[in-house]
């Protein structure tokens, strides 16, 4: 089983960037997330998830290019993901698109049978995936 927890605003407090939104570019929103505190709560329901052998994954809306950023920030953080899923450089999807075929490609398709859990700060997100049938938590997560 596969629990998947998104980044900025779960794992990273990201609420620091947000005033970037509108005013700086998408890149340069994304490149401060190597900046953002860890959110230790969430952290410690991955390190829990992880220790009983669910396979525990990222994924987030943030696009390929800062994999390396994004990758360096979790080792630093100490947060034991099995892989991240990430928005290709050229999709520019919605989140709620993004996410569910980022599940759905990991799973094989069978969202419903393989993802065991979603965390995402996202309501539509959260959503979306309830109405698949799978258990969604929406967190509001500082750290």
């Amino acid at each position: 089983m596969i629990a998947l927890f998104d980044i900025d605003h779960t794992l990273s407090d990201a609420f620091w960037r947000d005033e970037m939104i509108g005013v700086q570019s998408w890149d340069d929103y994304h490149a401060a997330a190597k900046d953002d505190a860890p959110v230790k709560a969430v952290i410690k329901m991955v390190r829990a998830l992880a220790a009983l052998d669910v396979r525990v994954v990222g994924f987030t809306a943030r696009p390929e290019k800062f994999r390396g950023m994004t990758l360096r920030w979790l080792v630093e953080n100490d947060i034991p993901l099995e892989g991240v899923l990430m928005r290709p450089d050229d999709d520019f999807r919605s989140a709620v698109d993004l996410k569910l075929a980022l599940a759905a490609e990991l799973a094989g398709g069978e969202i419903k049978d393989q993802i065991l859990l979603v965390v995402d700060d996202r309501e539509d997100v959260v959503a979306a995936f309830q109405s698949l049938g799978v258990t969604a938590l929406q967190v509001f997560a500082r750290s």
